[in-house]
């Protein structure tokens, strides 16, 4: 019993461990209890009371031989994590000790443990439990069965081999199918023939398990028989078939394929079309040319598909020739083919095809002349601009074939009434290299109204920025104000990192003009920056006084001690916590920025008192809410809390445009404080990531929510490793919201929420 309460007070020191040298010492003390100390370090891990880091490297000190019979029936625990960490350390440590129990475990009843001890007999492919294996599987069930068919031809060998060849005609089905796909793993030549033969059974989950084995393998020598499945009755298999056939097969197997092609069925000319276009191989051009008059138009297209991979000057000249068929479906056909094979022997019969009296072949005519690139389709194309069924492919096409003769069709589109051509002429201009045309049309992307247009406007200039020279990026930032609303940020952000000076003063300029509130933090890095030019620090310290009305010198990182920042690398544990005022942006774009800052201005005031009540440690400003870091999770819990209760206050009285609505994430971690004080490292990036996760992220879990009952304002997240101490806190409880993949950190992570009170 002493002993009992001894390990629970050693694991509880270990929790709260920082260094790793009180961790090490900790590990030993630990460990001397040997087998009495295990069952409880796995109850605190089970419980959530220890974190997987601290438990990997326990069980390290821990774990000895002698403990391997305590560790192994861990794979059928009913907790994942627990038969996740089981694992990880029978791989690090027995991998040979232990195949006799993992053997042993395919006959249990516990479906868990035999599925751990499934994987990881697959996993090493150990030679030395294939003994025990045969001798099981003459007396096991179908699933013992299975199970030992996979682990056997993973591990391979003659004996394994035998008997899995040996099964292939075992009375179960199942087992039948099992033995058929691992000896197609494992390539076995000598079963080619059983292969070809299964092929021929009516039960099509065996034709299909010898087809994907004789795939696996990719002996040429069963193309013939897997042919005469192109006329198998089951759809599946066909197309099965047509691949294998395309990846196996060679010329030698044409004659077969024309004689499916004066099948009766459809289905199976369609088939034999397919597989000789995935050949690629000139002797069957032939075959191909004569297939383009088959009654079915996707007999057609596979055909000609085929003949646009073989091409050559015969091909393009049977298809110029076609262009002008009074079959409507050969026509298509040809103008598709110019779009795969782009000739200028076409250019004449094409300009012929825009008078097409089908507009299919007018459209696919457009597109073919945009994709030769040649100047004398410019005119022709132009004046097809009245055809109101093929007319938005023209600037697409003009500005493929690129070059001054498409300049002024293509400035006279972006003046036409339609939307849609507005658009297209503006990607034409962005797909040619004369981009640069834009910024000596001003009205161009002036006065953009519509979304759209606005949207495609904003690409190009984005090309401008990226590429263009410094008298045409001194333009951008007022095209950029002409344009107008928070799309323009990113364009701007990134002409504020411009090598010329002039540039980004310009563009500090626009981001007062746009009362771009948003834009205060990258503001202050210009300030900040100890490289930048004196000229570039004055104009963003004018914008962000007209922008804030505060001094832009302020910081925005206050220490709980005055002078005390910790010194830099200092690795400290704390609890983190990040607060987001909800969707800022768009309060901004429907009541204007200054009334964002009001509501900013408003949560602040209720933030710093409250954090200093709470001992903070750091508190820096993100912009849209705060960064703050407290001693124990006792306290971020009661600063989130407090901060939800004074701002519900607020809320009442408030009208609904003043209403503040609020995300919150604690999380317990290990941070590095920079020069500035600042808290960086996993921990404080996984914070943030907690606090924005969304609906459509969760992966549901047993006992945790679904995702339409998921809270999106005025909640507070916290994670696995914070909320063990914050349940215990009293009047707080806490629910399991379910599993989440966080960008940048590695694993699933569940996430809680917590409250004040209980949950209804």
């Amino acid at each position: 019993m002493f002993e009992g309460i001894k390990i629970r007070k050693l694991l509880d020191s270990l929790e709260e461990a920082s260094g790793e040298s009180e961790e090490r010492q900790l590990y030993k003390e630990i460990a001397a209890y040997g087998r009495k100390a295990f069952p409880r370090v796995i109850d605190a891990f089970r419980n959530h009371q220890m974190r997987v880091s601290k438990l990997k490297g326990l069980l390290d000190v821990l774990c000895n031989n002698d403990l391997i019979a305590d560790v192994m029936p861990l794979l059928g625990d009913p907790q994942e994590i627990v038969r996740i960490a089981a694992k990880d350390l029978i791989i690090r440590k027995w991998k040979s000790e232990s195949i006799p129990y993992l053997v042993e475990y395919l006959k249990g009843a516990n479906p868990l443990l035999r599925s751990s001890a499934v994987e990881l007999l697959l996993a090493f492919k150990n030679p030395a439990c294939v003994p025990k294996l045969l001798s099981m599987y003459a007396d096991g069930d179908v699933e013992l069965k299975k199970n030992c068919l996979n682990i056997l031809g993973s591990v391979g060998g003659d004996a394994a081999l035998k008997l899995i060849r040996e099964s292939v005609n075992d009375k179960a089905l199942s087992i039948r199918l099992t033995a058929i796909r691992m000896l197609g793993k494992m390539k076995d030549s000598a079963s080619l023939n059983v292969f070809i033969h299964k092929l021929l059974e009516e039960d099509s989950y065996t034709r299909k398990a010898a087809l994907e084995a004789i795939g696996a393998m990719g002996d040429k020598r069963a193309a013939a028989a897997i042919i005469e499945l192109l006329k198998d009755v089951d759809l599946l298999i066909r197309q099965e078939a047509m691949e294998i056939l395309i990846r196996i097969g060679d010329a030698s197997i044409v004659p077969n394929l024309i004689q499916l092609m004066k099948e009766r069925d459809v289905n199976v000319r369609r088939s034999a079309v397919g597989v000789l276009n995935g050949i690629k191989d000139p002797k069957t051009i032939d075959v191909l040319i004569n297939a383009m008059r088959d009654s079915d138009w996707w007999v057609k297209q596979i055909a000609t598909d085929a003949l646009a991979e073989l091409r050559g000057e015969n091909i393009v000249k049977f298809f110029i020739a076609m262009l002008s068929d009074s079959d409507e479906n050969l026509r298509r056909c040809s103008v598709e083919f110019f779009i795969k094979v782009p000739d200028k022997l076409a250019v004449e019969a094409l300009i012929i095809a825009l008078d097409d009296t089908d507009w299919w072949v007018r459209e696919k005519a457009i597109i073919s002349l945009g994709l030769i690139k040649d100047p004398r389709a410019v005119g022709p194309l132009y004046a097809k601009m009245d055809d109101e069924y093929v007319n938005w492919h023209i600037p697409r096409a003009l500005g493929n074939i690129g070059g001054p003769a498409v300049v002024q069709p293509l400035v006279t589109i972006l003046g036409n009434s339609k939307k849609q051509m507005r658009i297209e002429a503006l990607k034409a201009f962005g797909q040619m290299k004369m981009i640069d045309i834009l910024t000596n049309n001003p009205d161009a992307l002036k006065e953009v109204s519509d979304e759209e247009v606005k949207q495609e406007s904003l690409k190009l200039l984005k090309k401008l920025v990226v590429k263009s020279p410094d008298e045409v990026k001194m333009l951008i930032p007022q095209t950029l104000v002409n344009i107008g609303g928070s799309d323009v940020r990113e364009l701007l952000l990134m002409l504020l990192k411009d090598p010329n000076k002039n540039v980004r003063i310009e563009t500090l300029r626009v981001f007062g003009e746009l009362r771009m509130l948003d834009a205060v933090s990258s503001i202050k890095k210009c300030i900040n920056d100890p490289n930048e030019d004196d000229d570039v620090i004055a104009e963003a310290a004018r914008v962000l006084r007209d922008l804030t009305g505060r001094d832009p010198h302020d910081t925005t990182i206050i220490k709980s001690v005055p002078d005390t920042i910790p010194e830099e690398g200092t690795i400290r544990s704390e609890a983190i916590l990040v607060i987001d005022l909800c969707n800022s942006t768009g309060i901004a774009n429907k009541y204007g920025d200054r009334f964002a800052l009001t509501l900013t201005r408003i949560l602040t005031d209720v933030v710093r008192p409250m954090a200093k009540k709470q001992k903070f440690q750091f508190l820096k400003s993100t912009g849209d809410g705060f960064l703050i870091t407290f001693p124990k999770v006792e306290n971020a819990v009661h600063f989130a809390v407090g901060v939800l209760d004074e701002i519900g206050g607020h809320n009442k009285k408030a009208d609904e445009t003043q209403v503040i609505q609020l995300r919150f994430a604690i999380n317990f971690g290990e941070t590095t404080v920079d020069a500035k004080g600042d808290r960086l490292g996993v921990a404080t990036n996984m914070t943030f990531r907690v606090e924005g996760v969304k609906a459509s992220d969760i992966i549901p879990i047993e006992g945790g929510i679904s995702k339409d009952q998921m809270p999106l304002v005025d909640r507070v997240f916290i994670t696995e490793t914070a909320v063990e101490e914050a349940s215990k806190m009293p009047g707080i409880s806490s629910r399991l919201i379910g599993l989440f993949e966080l960008k940048g950190i590695t694993g699933l992570h569940r996430v809680y929420e917590i409250k004040d009170g209980n949950w209804g």
